[in-house]
């Protein structure tokens, strides 16, 4: 016999929305380049943040929204400096016009290799049919490697995506919608690199050959030193619970807004999930919070929460 089976990975229950505007703002102290896609003319790509990351421009052709990249042999050069080692937290975020034109799955919008090796890349794919994903990979040694992909159906249309590490979780973020998170360890290399838009930069020298190249249109990019989208939860305005199911043994939930709305445990167990620790309902599982006035919402709601569903 079959029976279907869910797993939670984390729920999140506030009195307002906490999901990140589409538009991304101004440059600031965290910025460690922006660069806008406005020139509209010329073979230089200006960096906005002040920081003087500007860019070469090879191939590319300006449009009247952004920049075209024909997925062959364009793309943008720009000189390496120990800001975009990114060995904290920090933040890949950029608009991205498809059309109608499939795209190879490996669609880079900026990397940085260091001796062939891929200190971190970044990118967004749409393929046959509108099935697409975006995806981060990025390397801590020369044979540690991580790839994360989240899988989205995109439309003929602008998206904001944005990439996000805070602490030891990578996010994704498209057109505002958390799509997904994943656990990481590996953290970006040291040494002098070669920087990369619309493009995976081979390693060793400016002569050997890119690979991965972007196809479309890119309308803004920014680099940052902080996560700009993620969590701590706890800064999001009226939050009122958080459970993460990180606990990994005991019947209780904890609650990690710092509310107290712990639950209990009844017949549902611990497992690994695919995004991390979750818990696993059968039947009549269920996790029970007391009532608390905090909980009688008569307004504005959101709730996230991250679910997978299997037949067992």
């Amino acid at each position: 016999m079959y029976r279907s089976a869910f797993l939670i990975f984390f729920v999140i229950l506030t009195i307002s929305g906490f999901l990140p505007d589409s538009i991304t703002y101004a440059a600031d102290s965290h910025s460690v380049a922006h660069w806008l896609f406005n020139e509209g003319t010329g073979s230089v790509l200006h960096d906005n943040s002040g920081n003087g990351h500007h860019g070469t421009i090879f191939g590319a052709e300006w449009t009247d929204s952004g920049l075209y990249l024909d997925g062959i042999d364009d793309y943008i050069a720009v000189n390496d400096n120990p800001a975009f080692e990114l060995d904290g937290d920090w933040t890949i975020e950029y608009k991205v016009l498809f059309s109608y034109q499939n795209t190879a799955p490996q669609n880079i919008v900026f990397s940085r290799t260091i001796d062939g090796a891929a200190d971190y890349a970044a990118g967004s794919a749409y393929v046959n049919g509108g099935y697409g994903h975006s995806e981060t990979f990025f390397q801590s040694t020369p044979s540690d490697t991580f790839l994360f992909r989240s899988r989205e159906y995109f439309f003929i249309r602008l998206y904001h995506v944005a990439i996000v590490k805070n602490g030891d979780w990578l996010y994704h973020f498209h057109n505002s919608q958390l799509l997904s998170r994943q656990r990481v360890t590996g953290v970006p290399m040291s040494g002098n690199g070669q920087i990369r838009i619309g493009a995976w930069a081979c390693g060793g020298s400016d002569s050997c050959a890119n690979r991965y190249f972007f196809r479309e249109r890119l309308l803004e990019l920014h680099v940052s030193n902080i996560a700009r989208y993620a969590p701590p939860l706890a800064r999001v305005n009226g939050l009122v619970a958080k459970w993460s199911f990180e606990e990994e043994s005991g019947n209780v939930v904890i609650d990690g807004s710092g509310n107290g709305h712990d639950g209990t445990i009844t017949r549902a167990f611990r497992t690994d999930g695919i995004l991390g620790s979750s818990l696993t309902f059968l039947d009549s599982s269920y996790v029970e919070i007391k009532r608390h006035p905090q909980l009688n919402v008569d307004s504005a709601l959101t709730i996230v929460m991250d679910l997978f569903f299997r037949t067992v």
